[in-house]
């Protein structure tokens, strides 16, 4: 199962994210904007200092001071470029990132996906510890993975798999999925399924190279439209990409939701999606 074109991720700050966000998937970054960013990267890292601390030497008598840390204008505007660009994702798992921490020479391992949510860890982690994003540019993590994103990218464009399975789920006699690849543009297109055979080789050639041209659907609310012919949110999950997984469970709790079923039967079935989207 191809996983490289979409990401891993936890939800982060649910309830704050704006609805509109959570209504459609985030696109992918660009081809150029991959290929902007590793060489801008490179650039700025080659440039001055990029952290400046204020106040580690100022000591007033009877006054408690608190060192900070001033971010360069250049990686502050690069890192809004970066999240204009759809590098910064909605959300992000911290498994990638304990990952690193435990192992930095495993980076090179990163699907593309998984080094788009390293780095949004780094960007989000300024949030929290200031000083942190510069710091991962003078150690030179922070070049290394928009490096291994640019490979891991070059690696999906020259295989031409990049149509992803967005959820699968097991019924009677097969199974029900929704696909999804990306346009030009990032944005996505989807496609409701039963075939099993395009579970098992999802390249845009093979997914295009059929007797019955399949139609592929560019807005999200009608590809789970579509979907919602068949009762999927109570059937027996069996995939969930990761990068799918905040827009998956909420289509999921709000369908639980104004399904008849006693709140016991609900809970369980809403664990057994959490459980598959986590190993997904």
């Amino acid at each position: 199962m191809v996983r490289e074109a979409v990401e891993p991720g936890n939800e982060y700050d649910r309830g704050v994210c704006p609805d509109d966000d959570l209504r459609t998937p985030q696109p992918l970054p660009s081809g150029d904007a991959i290929r902007w960013a590793v060489s801008s990267i490179e650039a700025l890292q080659a440039s001055a200092n990029h952290e400046v601390w204020h106040g580690l030497d100022e000591h007033r008598p009877g006054v408690f001071s608190m060192p900070w840390c001033e971010m360069p204008s250049s990686l502050l505007d690069f890192t809004m470029e970066l999240d204009d660009r759809n590098f910064v994702r909605r959300g992000y798992s911290m498994e990638v990132l304990q990952r690193f921490e435990a192992d930095p020479g495993g980076l090179e391992t990163l699907s593309f996906v998984e080094g788009l949510h390293l780095l949004t860890s780094f960007v989000r982690g300024e949030r929290f510890c200031e000083g942190y994003l510069a710091g991962k540019l003078n150690d030179g993590s922070l070049v290394a993975v928009l490096r291994q994103i640019g490979r891991a990218w070059e690696a999906i464009e020259s295989s031409g798999r990049k149509t992803v399975c967005v959820l699968k789920v097991g019924a009677e006699g097969g199974s029900i999925g929704l696909l999804a690849r990306p346009q030009k543009d990032g944005r996505w297109e989807y496609v409701v399924t039963t075939d099993e055979s395009l579970f098992q080789d999802v390249s845009d050639e093979r997914a295009d190279d059929r007797d019955e041209p399949i139609r592929w659907i560019a807005d999200w609310g009608e590809a789970l439209r579509t979907l919602d012919r068949y009762p999927w949110p109570v059937l027996l999950p069996l995939h969930v990409d990761l990068g799918f997984r905040l827009h998956v469970l909420e289509a999921v709790a709000a369908r639980l939701e104004e399904r008849s079923m006693p709140e016991e039967a609900r809970t369980m079935k809403r664990e057994e999606w959490d459980q598959v989207a986590g190993e997904s």
